[in-house]
């Protein structure tokens, strides 16, 4: 009897740990590591890493690293980011949210209609500062914001491209040589907090719409 009521609570305990992670939210990391067009830029991949998470209901943050070091390649900087969302919804900047030394100068959804070059089609676009001087997204430094949407999550931006099946994509200009280049990211680099079951039914959700 007490053998069995160990096993009748281990198997309860086992129950409420996967309910808790099925519920948890995910962090979606991006590491930008793969040159899909262009020069490659200075300094080692991977050359910028992105964090979505959940901020509040309909409302989720993304923060924002260039890797490279800005010392050693002072000129680089990153002009824009491309993302996906699935099922698409229209995200927009939520005001006053930007926090960091760069400067963001536009958030555009448009389903697919985002020109990441190469051909991509994205639904995602974040402008970053071009002039030069402060407010440019330099290396060493991180940004930070947030974007909202009716029933948004993380998860809407784990989704590919039609095109060439990118997650994600970056322009990075102020390459040595006067160069620019287009990065990416195979796939979402980590996610913790959700099952890898969920994830997959996540993704053939994603995929059927």
């Amino acid at each position: 009897m007490r053998t069995a009521k160990l096993l009748l609570a281990a198997l309860s305990c086992a129950t409420l740990m996967f309910a808790g992670a099925y519920k948890a939210d995910a962090i979606v990391t991006y590491n930008f590591n793969v040159v899909y067009t262009g020069g490659t830029p200075d300094g080692p991949p991977a050359w910028a890493s992105l964090t979505i998470t959940n901020f509040d209901t309909d409302v989720v943050r993304m923060s924002l690293t260039a890797n490279w070091d800005g010392t050693l390649f002072p000129d680089q900087f990153i002009r824009d980011m491309y993302l996906n969302i699935s099922p698409f919804l229209n995200a927009t900047l939520v005001a006053g949210s930007v926090s960091g030394p760069a400067n963001i100068t536009g958030v555009t959804s448009s389903e697919n209609g985002i020109n990441g070059a190469a051909g991509t089609a994205f639904d995602h676009l974040v402008d970053f500062q071009v002039s030069g001087g402060p407010g440019r997204l330099t290396g060493g430094e991180t940004v930070s914001w947030r974007v909202t949407a009716p029933g948004l999550t993380e998860t809407h931006f784990m989704a590919v491209e039609p095109n060439m099946g990118l997650e994600a994509g970056m322009h990075i200009q102020g390459i040595t040589g006067g160069l620019s280049g287009h990065v990416t990211t195979p796939e979402p680099a980590s996610l913790f907090g959700i099952s890898a079951g969920l994830l997959a039914l996540v993704r053939a959700r994603r995929n059927r719409k």
